[in-house]
């Protein structure tokens, strides 16, 4: 289970990347990605919402906001100001994708024995339906 875990590490490693390099337009597949990860996801940055301090994103806005993607839903005045953190979503994404990706893996290991199972029954089950079936004799048609 380890091994999973460092290998899950460095598959999302990529996403700092993709955080740092947000523009904020929506023209920008990368900051449509982020942006629809942070609503989706209801998280902000990779860790937190300070992983934007270190962005040129950041640096560009004043040094004063976050992208409104981060904005907690149930804080309708949020703008994004990062002297507000508790309007902000707490948790960052890669805790969010990390547990999204155990729910789904789980998922797998418990129901994959399960629809094993099915097959088998459904496989003797045929196998006896097949094998109660009265032998009937087939004889070639011929012609007069």
């Amino acid at each position: 289970m380890f091994c999973l875990f460092v290998k899950l590490d460095s598959a999302l490693a990529p996403l700092s990347g993709v955080f740092h390099n947000y523009t904020g337009r929506s023209q920008d597949p990368n900051s449509r990605a982020v942006d629809v990860t942070q609503k989706e996801l209801q998280c902000c940055g990779v860790h937190d919402y300070r992983d934007w301090v270190k962005t040129l994103w950041f640096n560009r806005t004043g040094g004063l906001r976050v992208p409104h993607s981060c904005c907690n839903s149930t804080f309708p005045s949020c703008d994004g100001t990062v002297d507000q953190p508790g309007e902000l979503y707490s948790q960052g994404c890669q805790v969010k994708l990390e547990m999204n990706f155990h729910f789904v893996l789980s998922f797998i290991i418990w129901y994959s024995p399960v629809v094993f199972l099915v097959e088998i029954v459904l496989f003797l089950t045929v196998a006896q339906l097949m094998r109660d079936q009265p032998h009937i004799d087939y004889q070639v048609l011929v012609k007069n």
